[in-house]
């Protein structure tokens, strides 16, 4: 058994397979911890009490797929200084040209229904602007109307003349 007071999450560079990049890297201990991130998307790792962390990919792609370490740094029981380290492999298969058709034509017909969707809106709105619009026009030529008939008075002693 050992109390832990660092974690460090790395995983193998993509260009030197002998080295790792550190992703997240905890240090605790009971005043305060720290948890400091670089090259993982944002709100995708958080501590889970002194001696977890949880990193989620919210969208993984085959570039994630890689070799990661877990390095845990801490003291025994018997105040022996202790470091323990884990490797896990991520494995994907390499994408194919159907997978990625397939995955093109979902992205395509939901796009399609949210477009759809969209111009339904925007057509229920043009709709109602367009009646909102004839009735105040019709309001206006009646108005109109009505103070032509009360402006022009036809007197019987001109005659149309003058």
């Amino acid at each position: 058994m050992m109390k832990i007071y660092s974690l460090v999450l790395s995983r193998v560079q993509a260009l030197d397979k002998d080295s790792f990049e550190e992703l997240i890297i905890l240090i605790y201990n009971k005043r305060n911890s720290t948890l400091n991130t670089s090259n993982v998307p944002e709100g995708s790792s958080r501590m889970n009490g002194a001696s977890h962390i949880t990193l989620t990919w919210p969208n993984p792609s085959y570039r994630d797929a890689s070799r990661y370490k877990c390095e845990a740094r801490g003291i025994s029981t018997s105040f022996n200084k202790i470091s323990a380290t884990a490797y896990a492999s991520v494995e994907t298969d390499k994408p194919d040209i159907r997978s990625l058709v397939d995955e093109l034509l979902y992205l395509r017909e939901e796009t399609y229904e949210t477009s759809l969707n969209s111009l339904k809106e925007v057509k229920q709105k043009y709709t109602s602007l367009k009646n909102g619009l004839q009735k105040a026009v019709r309001k206006l030529i009646r108005e109109k109307d009505q103070t032509k008939k009360s402006l022009v008075h036809v007197s019987p002693v001109f005659q149309g003349r003058r």
